[in-house]
């Protein structure tokens, strides 16, 4: 009974023996595994990260070099083939996250990276698009603005404020701004010159209306716009300049019957100069008549006198007193000015409102400006 139970206890003692090694052997077999696989985690880690370096260069030449705009020609396209192709992103169970923290970490801060500006490049790149496509082309590429933009024909108020803009991103959203500025300004130049354009068909008589309306169709930059405004406004013109034409025809005979009538010189507002009697009055005291001559001269010269050899005027006395030509009409000039922080700035005056409103437009191009425009004077 003895040996029995000495020969049970040493099969206990040998099993739980046993049991103790192979547990010592699971175990170390499982460290072996984790080990290997920690290492493997942190081979494909460098591996990432070599691609990962890449990818935030690639990323980084979206950009200018204080990444505030686009670099030059970048567009949508650009950005989503890098996007595509930046790879699969490793991620690491809560066990290897300790023994890899340093690695994972710089990693992760790099691929975070990535992914905002690969979201700011996206997100300028669709807004410069929105912005381009409400001009005829391409105004906005990278940093640079074209001169003297236009807008399509067929614009609406509605596209151009469909334009967005991004949070703390001042210099971006500065030009954007602008942008919609102008757009705007010539939108309102086009409807403005269609209410003008309106007026002047419905009182075609109104000399007027024809000239504030061409004025105003001027100022669109839109050349079809333009075209098709004037197209409607040079015939009012023509028949306007028909009838003055005849108006100043009759005016210059009726002139002429009173030269003729009175016998003495009587001044043509319309040539601006004095027109003589085609015919000597019954007196003869017209003696400047030449048939072969022409009958408009400059003024004669006043007062009295009796006649003599030295003098045409053999048959009596001068005549009065003549009325003097009108003064010459006052040219209207234009003065550019531009606002910038509250503060109205004037730029200089100019001949043409062409010349204001480029001037005003370069200004603010140059100077980040609020608003520019013209008065006249």
């Amino acid at each position: 009974m003895k040996k029995l139970y000495q020969s049970r206890k040493r099969l206990i003692i040998g099993g739980v023996i046993g049991l103790v090694t192979l547990g010592l052997l699971v175990v170390t077999i499982h460290q072996k595994n984790v080990q290997a696989k920690t290492e493997q985690v942190r081979a494909d880690l460098v591996v990432q990260h070599e691609s990962s370096k890449k990818v935030l260069k690639q990323v980084e030449k979206l950009f200018d070099e204080k990444q505030e705009f686009l670099a030059k020609n970048v567009t949508k396209e650009h950005v989503m083939k890098i996007w595509k192709n930046s790879g699969d992103r490793i991620d690491l169970d809560s066990s290897l996250r300790k023994s890899l923290s340093n690695e994972f970490k710089t990693y992760q801060e790099e691929n975070e990276k990535i992914d905002i500006l690969l979201k700011k490049a996206l997100q300028m790149s669709e807004i410069q698009t929105k912005v381009n496509s409400i001009f005829t082309e391409p105004v906005l590429n990278g940093s640079a603005l074209k001169e003297n933009p236009v807008i399509r024909k067929d614009l609406f108020l509605a596209v151009i404020d469909e334009v967005a803009t991004m949070p703390n991103e001042k210099a971006f959203n500065g030009k954007i701004q602008l942008l919609k500025k102008i757009a705007k300004t010539q939108l309102e130049d086009i409807e403005s010159a269609k209410k003008a354009v309106d007026s002047s068909e419905k009182d075609k008589g109104n000399r007027e209306l024809n000239e504030k309306a061409i004025e105003a169709a001027n100022k669109i930059k839109n050349p079809d716009v333009k075209k098709s405004y004037m197209e409607k406004l040079n015939p009012i013109k023509a028949e306007l300049d028909k009838k003055d034409e005849e108006s100043k025809q009759a005016e210059t005979q009726n002139i002429q019957e009173q030269a003729n009538a009175s016998g003495q010189p009587v001044y043509d507002s319309n040539t601006g100069q004095y027109v003589q009697p085609s015919i000597p009055n019954n007196n003869g005291s017209n003696s400047n008549y030449n048939p072969g001559a022409s009958n408009s001269t400059s003024p004669p010269s006043t007062g009295g006198g009796s006649g003599n050899s030295g003098n045409n005027n053999s048959g009596g006395s001068g005549g009065g007193t003549v009325t003097p030509p009108p003064p010459p009409p006052v040219q209207t000039r234009y003065t550019a000015w531009a606002y910038k922080d509250g503060q109205k700035i004037i730029l200089g005056t100019f001949n043409t409102w062409q010349e204001a409103d480029t001037v005003g437009f370069e200004w603010c191009l140059a100077n980040d400006g609020d608003s520019w425009g013209c008065d006249t004077f």
